[in-house]
Formats: C-alpha cells, structure tokens, sequence
C-alpha cells in the first residue's frame, strides 16, 4: 500500500498481486493471520484509503481477490484492524475522530463508535478482545481510550500520568496474551506500556527522535515489541528488562536504519526455518524482509 490506491500481495519477494482499492491513497491494511485461519473463507485482508472508502480482499492463491468496496468514512481513513477472535469484522477510523465496526461480508457500519462531535483526529485503532475496541489519537478528553461494542460506549478514557506531556497518539499495539497490556506510540517518539486494570501508563520511553509510525509485538517472543519512526530507524524494547545499556560503540535496541527515510510501517512473522522475519516499509517505496534471529 502507499501513495496509489493498489494493494500489492507479496511471495518470496516478488509482487505476486496487485488490486485497485478506489482512487484515493491506500493508508492503511490489516490481515488475519493465515496460520491461525481455520479455513479458506477466513483468509482476509482489509485497507482503508484517504477517501475515507474501505475494502475487503480474499488471500487465494492466485493472489488478492476484492469482495467489496465501500465508502464509510467522511474524512480520510486512517487506521484499520481485522478482529482477531472472531475474524468476522473489523474496525476502521478516521481523520475527523470518526471510528465504527464493520461486518466483513457485508460493508457497511454495524457499530458506530467515536463519532466527530467527541474527538479530534484518530490515528490507530485495535481490538483488545471480542468486544473491546482501542482508540488512539488527538482527543479532547484523552489521547487513548477504550470502547465496549455490545453498548457502543467508552469505558475507559486514558491520559498520560501527571509531569509527563502528551499531543497525539499515533500507534498502537495490544500485547498477544495479556489482555490487559497495551502498548502506544506517540508523535513525539516515546513508546509508553500501559496496564487497563490500572487504567494508568506503567512506563513512558524517549525511543525515537521522531514520531512513531508503527509497532508490532514479536512472534513468539511476547516480551519484546518492535517500533518505526519517522527517524528511519527500527527499534526493539524489552518491556520486562527495558532498554539495554547505552553503549557508545553499538546501540542494541537498534534493528535497522532507512539512512534518513522515515519508516510508516512494519509487520512481523515466524518462518518456520528462518526465526522472526521483519517486513518494513519506508516514504521512498522501499521494502525491507530482514529476518531477525540474529538481531534480537
């Protein structure tokens, strides 16, 4: 995805696929893991673009085939996440703090969440659980908060802890087996763990000199998320031993260095012989496949 509005589908490095979304930039695109599909019909893709239009994409061998194209937000979506429990939905949100939950085999609002009148610009959006929703953004009344679908309802409004400032939200990622764990990134480049059963930020890092694009949990290693910024850099924190020493000869947390291209997305998987395999994506149309054995 990028400045065009394709979809590319990707096998052993080669563009294997390529689908037209609508006619605005593609922003944002979220899978669900195929390993964990429990049939054909569950292998989906979805993208949102900055005509506010979102569509739905099946994983076949031949490549992506588009189920549905819809025009559901206003503004320029910005954010788009595939529920991962049920596979059946998905939850997309907009530059005008718009965010709702769509059915996959029929587009369209089933859930309408945020709304305009409640906050300013969303940037990220993630299901916690089956009927939890997180949103993240530039909030009048809080930079993160968390939502109930079955009441349609915030339960919960985060703000960082008092001394320490924040403006936006700009990434999110939800810990892959505690539930209670959220980690966020934000525009000035901290990455700041947060526990819901607290409803407080347990940590909030200086990780990037730039703002945070992405984040992403390591397969495998749970421990262990993996940030991109704007500061072309790719970073790696242990949230049960925080950042390593610094050390003038070799910064460890370091992954990987664009050389001045700003990073806006990443994605991880586990290859059965390889280990963890880092996908990364920069402003300049470069794609990096790094595998991360070595690394981390």
């Amino acid at each position: 995805w990028g400045d065009d509005p394709d979809c590319c589908l990707f096998d052993g490095g080669a563009v294997s696929s390529v689908t037209p979304l609508a006619r605005a930039a593609v922003t944002a695109v979220s899978c669900l893991n195929v390993r964990q599909s429990l049939s054909e019909t569950a292998r989906v893709a979805v993208a949102c673009d900055a005509g506010g239009s979102v569509g739905a994409f099946r994983l076949s061998a031949a490549g992506l085939d588009r189920s549905a194209t819809s025009k559901v937000h206003r503004a320029a979506a910005t954010a788009i996440h595939v529920d991962p429990f049920s596979g059946t939905s998905f939850v997309s949100c907009a530059e005008d703090g718009a965010a709702v939950v769509n059915d996959l085999n029929r587009l369209g609002a089933v859930v309408g969440l945020a709304d305009r009148a409640r906050s300013a610009a969303l940037n990220s959006c993630l299901f916690l659980g089956p009927d939890r929703v997180a949103l993240g953004g530039t909030s009048r009344g809080s930079l993160l908060q968390v939502w109930d679908i079955r009441s349609s309802s915030a339960v919960e409004a985060l703000a960082f802890p008092e001394g320490v400032t924040g403006d936006c939200v700009t990434s999110l990622a939800a810990h892959p087996s505690l539930p209670y764990q959220l980690v966020a990134g934000d525009i000035q480049g901290r990455v700041s763990v947060w526990d819901l059963r607290m409803n407080a930020a347990l940590t909030a890092l200086p990780w990037h000199t730039g703002s945070v694009s992405c984040l992403a949990f390591l397969p495998e290693k749970s421990n262990i998320v993996l940030s991109a910024g704007s500061d072309s850099c790719v970073r790696s924190l242990d949230l049960v031993t925080g950042p390593s020493p610094v050390n003038e000869e070799e910064d460890k947390d370091f992954v990987i260095d664009f050389v001045g291209m700003p990073c806006i997305g990443l994605a991880l998987s586990m290859d059965e012989l390889a280990g963890p395999l880092l996908m990364c994506a920069a402003e300049n149309e470069t794609l990096i496949l790094q595998a991360l054995y070595d690394r981390i």
